[in-house]
């Protein structure tokens, strides 16, 4: 694990931005997610135990990306 986090590093010194494998777990989470995969195959292909760590990953998602799926839009018609 280090040796990958120290080649992300120097990835991103390269690139000009910090950036850390932990990136790539949210963006890989947050991606899928947004693509509409369901939150079992996200966990499965993230490789974490739980869902726990889906939840985690995509708590950041804008209310934008959540609207079509609230309840008060069904109310609404």
């Amino acid at each position: 694990v280090n040796g990958l986090k120290a080649t992300v590093r120097r990835w991103g010194e390269k690139l000009g931005f910090r950036i850390s494998p932990h990136d790539f777990c949210r963006t890989f989470a947050l991606q899928t997610t947004k693509n509409k995969a369901p939150t079992r195959v996200v966990q499965v292909g993230g490789g974490w135990k739980g869902i726990d760590m889906v939840v985690h990953y995509t708590r950041g998602l804008e209310l934008d990306a959540i609207r079509p799926y609230l309840p008060i839009k069904n109310l609404l018609g």
